[in-house]
């Protein structure tokens, strides 16, 4: 996959913590296909002596990094080059405009390929502001109605964890915020309180053929 600078991929040790920088310097940092940059710094802990490269060759006995660098004949013209371009980047435009027209073309695409998918497929594809948005809104609908996600996991015999998993998008079943906003719904109209409207959940879930809406209206969490 190509990738672009930076950051983009920390490598992380078993606790998830991160212990080194990988990138390619191609596409945006304009140097040669296939020069890539791996940082280990002093302060993870780690000194890279259990990272190998895919290929070994001449450098297999070598320690970190030596080892990268002996990979039998190799086209050092994109190592040699990488710095220039690097230079020439902020000295014509400066990293910081260029990181920024970076998100900004992630973002555009981003929404492009959500309005594709979602006009094609019938589906709501939640974009990350969309996806805030949505937490968002369940806490402030489950504030208003003096809600909170153990009393909520009472009512579908769930703990409170399960229904944070579900508010924060995070279990795994589409249908599942459906179902509780759905609750949400059904508790404001009996107590006469007016919700924070969905903005990304709105509609008929029936309408959204990835969905199973009779699922959805039998109202069941594991």
């Amino acid at each position: 996959m190509a990738r672009t600078l930076p950051p983009n991929w920390p490598i992380r040790s078993a606790d998830c913590s991160p212990i080194g920088w990988v990138s390619n310097f191609h596409k945006f940092p304009c140097a040669p296909r296939g020069t890539a940059l791996l940082a280990i710094p002093p302060e993870s802990g780690q000194d890279g002596q259990d990272l190998w490269p895919l290929i070994d060759s001449w450098g297999f006995a070598d320690p970190f990094p030596e080892q990268f660098d002996e990979q039998g004949t190799q086209d050092l013209c994109g190592p040699i080059a990488a710095p220039e371009s690097l230079r020439d980047i902020e000295r014509l435009w400066g990293w910081d405009v260029v990181r920024r027209y970076m998100s900004d073309l992630a973002d555009y695409a981003e929404c492009r390929a959500s309005e594709a998918a979602s006009a094609v497929g019938g589906e709501l594809y939640l974009r990350l502001e969309q996806r805030a948005a949505t937490i968002r809104e369940f806490q402030e609908n489950m504030s208003r109605l003096g809600l909170t996600a153990e009393r909520i996991g009472k009512d579908f015999g769930i703990s409170g964890s399960r229904v944070e998993q579900i508010i924060t998008l995070k279990s795994g079943v589409l249908e599942y915020p459906w179902i509780i906003r759905a609750y949400l719904l059904s508790k404001a109209a009996a107590q006469g309180v007016e919700l924070t409207p969905f903005t990304a959940l709105r509609g008929n879930p029936h309408d959204y053929w990835l969905l199973d809406g009779d699922f959805i209206d039998r109202g069941e969490i594991d």
